[in-house]
């Protein structure tokens, strides 16, 4: 995700997209969200709208992920990413501006799709905020088909809890 606060707030209101903005206002966690991002290949915003639902005791599940705009829109976002990586050191600041751009607006509209999906994610009133991110990460990493390490997983509720 290559959000900046800089560009997120030219956005329209959307409570997900707000929450976003929220988290990445905290020390360390744009670093440790790319980091994950880089290293364990999971979309960014997936794990912001995992830790917002579960705020809202709402918890993940994949048929979101599985819709024919999500499937074509993850991949665009990633080849925009790469593409913006490999200007960067070239210093070609024009062109790396407009692809920095085209990521945000991407991650926007996959942001409004998250949020669209609301409603069909049930409720788990009688949970905690952990538990319910527990459940949803475990949800996320098993439609990725890769194990989940514990140690990063409570990482991230410490560094998103409320």
């Amino acid at each position: 995700m290559a959000m900046s606060v800089h560009h997120a707030t030219k956005h329209s209101v959307n409570p997900l997209w707000e929450y976003a903005i929220k988290q990445y206002s905290k020390p360390s966690i744009e670093v440790f969200l790319l980091d994950a991002q880089d290293q364990l290949n999971v979309n960014v915003n997936i794990l912001l709208y995992i830790a917002w639902l579960a705020e809202q005791r709402r918890v993940f599940k994949k048929c979101v992920l599985q819709q024919d705009l999500f499937i074509e829109l993850e991949p665009a976002t990633c080849r925009v990413r790469a593409l913006r990586r490999t200007i960067k050191p070239h210093n070609y600041q024009p062109l790396y501006a407009e692809l920095k751009h085209l990521e945000l607006h991407l991650e926007k509209i996959t942001i409004d799709l998250l949020l669209s999906q609301f409603g069909q994610m049930p409720h788990f009133l009688s949970e905690g905020f952990a538990e319910i991110v527990t459940r949803s990460m475990n949800e996320y990493f098993t439609y990725l088909h890769q194990p989940i390490c514990e140690t990063w997983l409570n990482a991230f509720i410490q560094h998103v809890k409320p």
